[in-house]
């Protein structure tokens, strides 16, 4: 994200095999005023106005989503953290925000309490009289 926020845009390629890169940019730009997936040569841009993108950089807002009639449903999504990872993969999503599933113990056991607390006062609310 800092990135995108940084340069106005991001890009990067998945190689099906030697000769077939599928290439993808997002872009944020004044040029649009909804979003819009373009596709050409091998590339699929998508194109944010600059407005939704500062809105998203800026929020924990986690994607952004948009169909086109006749064209693809698309989710644009900011990258958390892994849960579930293996030893020494850490560095892989180092720049990735906090996964929100992720908690403390102590914010583990402060949920546990409220849950108890809510259970207790939900059958003393519905105890026959």
């Amino acid at each position: 994200m800092r990135m995108f926020d940084r340069n106005g845009s991001i890009q990067d390629a998945v190689q099906f095999a030697f000769d077939a890169p599928l290439s993808y940019t997002l872009e944020s730009t004044s040029s649009v005023e909804e979003v819009q997936a373009r596709y050409k040569d091998r590339t699929i841009r998508v194109l944010i106005p600059m407005k939704v993108a500062r809105q998203w950089i800026s929020s924990d807002q986690v994607g952004i989503s948009f169909a086109e009639p006749g064209g693809p449903s698309l989710i644009i999504e900011k990258d958390f953290r892994c849960l579930h990872r293996e030893s020494g993969e850490e560095y892989e999503d180092a720049d990735a925000f906090p996964n929100p599933l992720e908690c403390s113990e102590l914010e583990l056991a402060a949920g546990q309490r409220t849950l108890e607390a809510d259970a207790d006062r939900q059958s003393i609310n519905t105890t026959p009289v």
